[in-house]
Parts: C-alpha cells; structure tokens; sequence
C-alpha cells in the first residue's frame, strides 16, 4: 500500500495503482489506475491497464479531489493567523482555499509558504451609502486602477486576485459593472455580498428602489461571471431570481440547508445547472484558532440534521462545484488534464459493489470527517506526506 513512493519526485511520471477514487462528475467512488506526470494527471484508466514504469500500489487507499475550502471571509484584525490555517487545512486534503481580505499581500506570502493555491477576493468601493452616493468616474478608474496593479503583482500560478463588493453599500452601479467586466475578460469571478446596502437598507432602497438582487439582474452582471454570496436573510423572490440567473452562488448559513427547504431546493437547481458554488463562514473570536480547521475539514456541515439528504450538495461544493465557482476548470476532479491536486486517504472500508451519488458522498463526508490523508499534493508536489507537511 502506496509503496515506492519514496522515489516519486515532483516533476516524475508515474501512476497509484488500483486505487478506490471519488469521482466528482458522478459524485460516485470508482477503481483505476491513476497516471500523473509532473502537475497534471494524465490519464485515468481501468485498474492494471497502465504501463508507466513507476507504480504505486493504491490498492486499500481511496484518491480524493484536492478539495475546494470554504470561502473564508478574513475579519482583519490580524487575528487570523492565515499560514497556519492553510497548513492546518492542506493536511485535511484541501487543497483550494478562497478568502475575502483587505490585506492581500500577507494572505498571498502565506500562501506561497504553505503551499497551496488560493483565490483572493480583494475588495473594491467607490462609495458609501451610510454618507453619500459618487458613483464619479475619477472614483471609479482610480478604484479599477489600484486592482488591477494588485492583480500585477502578486497573480501567479498558485495565487489569483479577484474583485470583490463586500456590501453592496459600498460600490455604485457603474463600478459594479466595470468590475464584473473586468472579471469576466480575466477568467475570473466577481464576489458580491447581495446584502441590499445592509445596515443601510433604507439609503440602498432610496437609491435604487429594489433589492440588491434585483439591482444586479437589472445590471445584467447575474451570469456566469458572478458568485452572488447569499444568507438566510435573502427573500424566496430573491432566491428563486438566482436560482433562475445563471452566477454561482455561495451559501454562507447553513440554516438556509438546514431549515429551509426551498432554499435548499434552489441551491439544488444551481448545482445540477453545472454553475459554480462555494460554502462560506465569518471569521469570529471562536473560530480564530488552527483548531478550526478540524471541523472546517467538511465545512463544519457534516453534523446537519439533514446531512443525509443534502451530502451530495456539499461534496459537489467541495469538488467540481467549487472550481466552477472560483473559475479553475482544471481543479476538483480526479480526471485527465486536470492539476494534480490530489489526497490518498488509507481506506477504512471496503469498496461497495453498487454506487450512488448521495449514498457515496455521505461516505466521502465521512472519511474527510474522520480521517485525514496519508499524502496531499498540489499541483504535482507533494505537500503532505505520511500525515506531515513537507517543508
């Protein structure tokens, strides 16, 4: 079981042998041989049709899709120890993390230290409804130009930059729509809080007659080029105009899984869409420690009432769903042409002859629960091996 790892390097071909590994486009666990060359997976072929030189006994094992991390939103009180959040979550295989910060520089040198690759959303205002509507050009172009020259210096192959309206309050129409254009020539998404100007409701309806869904589909910026972040204050009207519209979403109260049926049949409709979603969490004093990474390791949701009947939605989160959400088609799939972002968990069960998406993902939900990955890769280095971070 997983023998002659010893002499596989980063950049080796090789190939993890009769490996159990979870599917993400069926959301299903299969047996196969496993090709990887440098940081990409080559090929997935039926067990034993391999024929590279290096092999890896996977037999016992189960190969997991790196996985697609919440959507931290980063409080900013330097707390947030962000380099030991992210080792402490690539040794529960995830291998993708997002965070909303306003303090990019010091997320992006953590990233890069640890190891793993990261989306970072970057906040961008030209205004406040709590004083005033500008919306002025000069307001606008010098807010775009200061992205764009974060974009410049710190977007590299592990680390993005993207826009970013943390409330609504503090962009006009006019940024709104430059940035999601922005985003959208960028292979990027723009991130925006839908909170209808929150705690500037009254200003934000004076302004804009409407509900800050309402305001973006007027926008026409509700397409795939978007994640709309929702909550449980968000009216069955909204939900259901994007459940219609065709932007990822990320869900940041579980209570909206957990107790609202509709929403939750809402969120299903955009996951079987194809589009993109991420599971989301505040920063708080509770969960300010390294410890958060042991429940964040299932998002913390595995313990939900109703986690039998909603497990494919977060496993779909975690893995394809995730890297629709974020714009990285090449993450969340253990499939050809992918990055080789990848954890090899030692199996605890057997493989069950007969497969089934919801039955499957509470398994998977369960292994990453309880278990953590033998070995962890990104982008075909090793990032964790026999439980340790390679340093």
């Amino acid at each position: 079981m997983l023998n002659n790892r010893e002499v596989i390097g980063d950049s080796s071909d090789w190939v993890l042998c009769r490996a159990r590994y979870f599917d993400a486009s069926t959301l299903c666990f299969r047996t196969a041989d496993i090709e990887i060359s440098g940081g990409k997976i080559t090929a997935v072929l039926s067990p034993d049709e391999s024929g590279a030189k290096v092999r890896v006994d996977g037999s016992g094992t189960t190969c997991v899709p790196g996985l697609a991390g919440e959507l931290v939103v980063d409080s900013g009180d330097n707390e947030f120890d962000f380099f030991a959040y992210a080792s402490d979550v690539l040794k529960c295989g995830v291998t993708t993390v997002s965070v909303v910060t306003d303090r990019p520089a010091e997320i992006a040198a953590d990233a890069r230290r640890a190891g793993i690759r990261v989306e970072i959303y970057c906040s961008v205002r030209d205004q406040s409804l709590g004083q005033s509507i500008s919306g002025k050009g000069s307001d606008i172009d010098r807010a775009l130009d200061a992205h764009i020259a974060l974009v410049r210096l710190l977007d590299d192959g592990l680390i993005r930059i993207s826009p970013a309206i943390v409330s609504q309050s503090f962009a006009s129409s006019n940024l709104t729509v430059r940035l999601h254009a922005l985003a959208k020539a960028s292979g990027k998404r723009l991130l925006v809080n839908v909170d209808s100007g929150r705690p500037h409701h009254d200003a934000f309806h004076d302004a804009y007659h409407c509900s800050g869904t309402l305001l973006l589909r007027s926008l026409n910026v509700l397409d795939a080029s978007t994640i709309a972040i929702v909550d449980s204050a968000l009216s069955h009207h909204d939900l259901n105009l994007l459940a219609d519209s065709a932007a990822g979403v990320g869900v940041m109260d579980c209570a909206i899984l957990a107790n609202g049926m509709q929403a939750s049949r809402n969120l299903r409709r955009v996951l079987c869409s194809g589009r993109g979603a991420l599971m989301c969490r505040r920063l708080d004093v509770i969960t300010r420690s390294t410890e958060v990474a042991r429940v964040s390791q299932a998002f913390g949701w595995a313990t939900l009432p109703n986690i039998a009947e909603i497990a494919d939605i977060i496993v779909d989160a975690m893995t394809r769903a995730g890297s629709v959400a974020v714009g990285l088609a090449t993450i969340g799939r253990v499939d050809a042409n992918e990055y080789a972002d990848f954890a090899i968990y030692d199996s605890p069960d057997p493989i069950d002859d007969v497969a089934h998406p919801v039955s499957d993902s509470l398994r998977l939900l369960g292994l990453i629960a309880a278990h953590r990955p033998r070995v962890v890769a990104v982008d075909g280095r090793w990032r964790v091996r026999d439980y340790k971070l390679v340093v």
